[in-house]
C-alpha cells in the first residue's frame, strides 16, 4: 500500500510565523527570512507506474518523523507545494485534483477538489500553486489557457475556485500555451510558457506579468515586433520550478527540447524586475566538456553564488554546478559527485537557512543530500527514502 506521510507535532512551534511562503523558488534578500520547521518530500517509483510517497523531515534531525498514513493511489503523476504549514497534494494529468493537509490535522486531508471548470473536459494538468496569501491563490495549469485564481481555505467545492486568468493570447496551433511555472514577486505574477506547436516542438516562450489583485496582464513592450505583452526568451522549453527571484532580477531557466542537438537553447537568463530587460547569464554549452546534458533548475544565493544542476541520458545521470549569476562563471562542478556516481537529480531547493536539498534517484539509496551553502560540504550523510525523491517542500 502506498502512503502519504506528514508530521503534525513538528509544525506545532511554527504556528505564529503565518506569514512566511514555502516557495522555494525566490530567495529575496529584502524579505524576512524565518527558519523552516520541517521538509516534504515527494516520492514515487522509478517506473511511474505504482508506488507515491510523502514523507516529512525534521528540518533539524534530519528524521522522518511520522508513523504516517494509508492512502492509496491508482495513478502516480502527483506533485506537492507546501504554503505556511499545510501541505496541497497536486494530482496531474487526468487528475486535476488538489488535496489540502491543514496543521491542525496532517494525518486526514481537509479537502480534495477538482481543478477542472465547469465545461472543461481535456485535462487541465495542474502544474503548480502560487500562493498570494490563506485565501487567494493561482493554479497554473500545464494543459489549459486559463489560470484558476482559487481560496486554499475553502471548506467546499463551490468555494474553492474563484475566478481565472486567460493566457489564450498566447496560445499556439497545438492549442493552450503550455504553462510550466508561476512565481509572485512585489504584487505580480509571473506565467512561464513553453509554448509548444503542434508536432510537440518548442515555439518561442514567453514570461507573462499579470497584477496579482486585479489579474490585469501588464504590458512589458519586452518586442516591438509582436503583438503580445509578455517577454520572449532566447532559451526554449522551459519547466517546472524554472522561476526564481533574487533582488532586482527574475532569474529563468530553460531546458531546450529533451532531443535538441542545439543545446545552447538550455539557458539561464535574467530578467530586470525595472525595466524588464533580458540578459543572457550562461548556457549549456558554457560547461567544460558538456556535449549532451541540459540545464534543468537553478537558485540563486546572492549576486556571486548560484547552483543549477544538467541531465543528460537515460536514466539521467545529473551533476550539480555553483555559478556566479552576475558574470556566468562556472565556479566548481559535480558537487554532488552525483556524476561520478552516475545518479540523477531530481530537484534542488535551497532553505531560509542556506542549506541546498538535493533529490537523488539512486536504485540501492534514493533520497535526499544536503548541502551547506557556505562552503558546499555534506551537512548529513544522504537521508534515505524507500523510494526515489522528486521534490522538496518547507514547512514554516
Amino acid at each position: 500500500m502506498t502512503r502519504a506521510i506528514f508530521k503534525t507535532s513538528l509544525i506545532a512551534s511554527a504556528l505564529f510565523l503565518a506569514a512566511c511562503s514555502s516557495d522555494n523558488n525566490s530567495n529575496n534578500n529584502d524579505e524576512i527570512k524565518a527558519p523552516i520547521s520541517g521538509v516534504a518530500i515527494q516520492t514515487v517509483n522509478s517506473d511511474y507506474t505504482s508506488g507515491q510517497e510523502v514523507v516529512v523531515l525534521d528540518s533539524q534531525s534530519f528524521e522522518i518523523t511520522t508513523d504516517g498514513i494509508g492512502k492509496t493511489l491508482v495513478k502516480t503523476d502527483y506533485s506537492i507545494k507546501t504554503y505556511q504549514d499545510d501541505i496541497y497534494h497536486i494530482g496531474k494529468f487526468g487528475i486535476d485534483t488538489i488535496e489540502k493537509f491543514t496543521a491542525e490535522n496532517l494525518q486526514n486531508s481537509a479537502y480534495s477538489f477538482s481543478t477542472q471548470q465547469a465545461g472543461e473536459e481535456a485535462s487541465g494538468n495542474p502544474y503548480d500553486i502560487v500562493f498570494v496569501n490563506e485565501e487567494k491563490a493561482f493554479v497554473i495549469r500545464y494543459g489549459s489557457d486559463k489560470v484558476l485564481i482559487i481560496n486554499p481555505s475553502a471548506t467546499q467545492d463551490s468555494e474553492f475556485i474563484i475566478g481565472s486568468i486567460d493566457l489564450s493570447a498566447y496560445n499556439t496551433e497545438k492549442g493552450e500555451p503550455t504553462a510550466a511555472d508561476g512565481l509572485i514577486h512585489d504584487d505580480k505574477l509571473y506565467v512561464i510558457m513553453q509554448r509548444l506547436d503542434a508536432a510537440w516542438a518548442p515555439e518561442t516562450a514567453y514570461v507573462a506579468i499579470f497584477d496579482v489583485q486585479t489579474g490585469e496582464e501588464i504590458e512589458t513592450n519586452a518586442n516591438s515586433e509582436d503583438t503580445l505583452k509578455g517577454i520572449p526568451l532566447n532559451g526554449t522549453n522551459p519547466q517546472q520550478d524554472s522561476l526564481t527571484v533574487y533582488g532586482e532580477n527574475l532569474y529563468v531557466t530553460t531546458h531546450a527540447p529533451y532531443s535538441a542537438t542545439d543545446i545552447s537553447a538550455s539557458k539561464i537568463e535574467k530578467i530586470s524586475l525595472n525595466n524588464y530587460a533580458l540578459t543572457e547569464v550562461l548556457n549549456a554549452t558554457d560547461i567544460e566538456g558538456n556535449t549532451t546534458g541540459l540545464i534543468n533548475e537553478s537558485v540563486i544565493v546572492n549576486d556571486e553564488q548560484g547552483y543549477f544542476y544538467v541531465s543528460g541520458g537515460w536514466p539521467a545521470v545529473s551533476s550539480l554546478y555553483q555559478f556566479n549569476p552576475s558574470t556566468g562563471e562556472i565556479t566548481q562542478a559535480d558537487i554532488a559527485a552525483t556524476a561520478i556516481n552516475n545518479e540523477g537529480i531530481a530537484d534542488i531547493a535551497l532553505d531560509t537557512e542556506n542549506r541546498l536539498w538535493i533529490s537523488v534517484s539512486n536504485a540501492a539509496t534514493p533520497g535526499v543530500d544536503v548541502y551547506s551553502v557556505e562552503d558546499n560540504s555534506l551537512l548529513e550523510n544522504r537521508i534515505t527514502t524507500d523510494l526515489p525523491p522528486t521534490r522538496v517542500e518547507f514547512l514554516f
